[in-house]
């Protein structure tokens, strides 16, 4: 199977940090790599890659996107 990289915006909100276990569970060969504009808190346990990017700074994300090899946002 191809391996992919996947680069999961807002991360450490809600939705995001529910989102990034399940496609963990269900894409197995799939590198997760988690973003967001917050910091990741000392106290959090993020396992794996982590960008620090702000969305709307289109330069940046396509600088994240390309240093990554990003298949998927």
């Amino acid at each position: 199977m191809l391996s992919r990289t996947i680069l999961v915006t807002g991360a450490l909100g809600q939705i995001g940090s529910e989102l990034v276990p399940a496609l963990q569970h269900h894409h197995t060969n799939t590198t997760i790599i988690r973003s967001d504009i917050k910091s990741v808190p000392a106290r959090a346990n993020i396992e794996g890659p982590f960008e620090h990017v702000d969305c709307t700074d289109l330069k940046h994300l396509i600088e994240v996107v390309r240093r990554n090899k990003v298949d998927c946002i």
